[in-house]
């Protein structure tokens, strides 16, 4: 489970407080993954503020202050802040503010990106990209898009190189993402195409070719996730793309 995830967890059973003592394995979770990390300190502290254990949540807020005047904890918690408001709250402004607080802290980290960083940003992106009609708003989306793609692809690691590939496939259930790619005239084309040794922007085919048969399945699974919420156009293209490749048998 992800760090972000847990604390997610932990953060939604303290605010419902129903049973709290079950926030307690997910903030802990996180601060085994990672000690320095600002929101499993909060975290912590409400939880044993809820339960009025005082001496344990003002140890808490203390080691979450020491850990504020820290660059790197910062901009962690800066970044798991962007992603609670694009992927949590999902109303227009949140998403919007998301946005801006990934572009404003990401500025800081040119020249040193931190691809867990980069990563939750392609994240958004795609799923941005996915679902916008608007044509120039589309284009601005992916310009971004581009960029991030090209910073993961510079990764030494070969697991952020297959998330392109994966990111690269969902978005292309918008034929809109499709048309503006292939024009070839956003910044940075040539730039990704020469590093991934593409003449052309990939089809979702090739970029599923690309993929471990594992992260194939997990394609096809979203699939039938969409077909079961009533998206079956979207659901055909992903599922008959998919299981060409896996030769998997069988309707949705």
């Amino acid at each position: 489970m992800w760090v972000d995830e847990a604390n997610y967890s932990a953060a939604k059973v303290l605010l419902l407080n129903k049973n709290v003592e079950e926030a307690r394995k997910f903030f802990e979770l996180a601060l085994r993954k990672d000690p320095t990390n600002i929101q499993a300190w909060c975290n912590k502290g409400l939880f044993h503020s809820i339960k009025l254990e005082q001496a344990k949540a003002e140890e808490a807020r203390e080691e979450m202050e020491k850990l504020m005047g820290q660059k790197k904890p910062m901009q962690d918690a800066a970044i798991q802040y962007a992603y609670w408001l694009f992927e949590y709250n999902r109303t227009p402004e949140c998403q919007e503010e998301g946005l801006q607080v990934f572009e404003e802290t990401l500025a800081n980290e040119i020249g040193n990106p931190n691809t867990d960083h980069h990563h939750l940003y392609l994240k958004v992106l795609s799923r941005k990209a996915k679902h916008s009609q608007r044509f120039e708003y589309l284009r601005s989306i992916l310009q971004k898009f581009v960029g991030e793609l090209i910073i993961l692809f510079n990764s030494p690691s070969q697991h952020e190189k297959l998330t392109v590939w994966l990111f690269l496939a969902d978005i292309q259930r918008n034929y809109c993402c499709v048309e503006i790619l292939r024009a070839n005239e956003l910044a940075g084309s040539s730039e990704f195409l020469d590093l991934a040794n593409l003449d052309s922007w990939p089809d979702m085919k090739l970029c599923i070719q690309k993929l471990p048969e594992k992260e194939r399945w997990s394609l096809l699974e979203k699939a039938k996730e969409q077909f079961k919420r009533g998206e079956q156009e979207d659901a055909g293209k992903l599922y008959e793309r998919t299981q060409q490749l896996l030769g998997e048998r069988g309707g949705l």
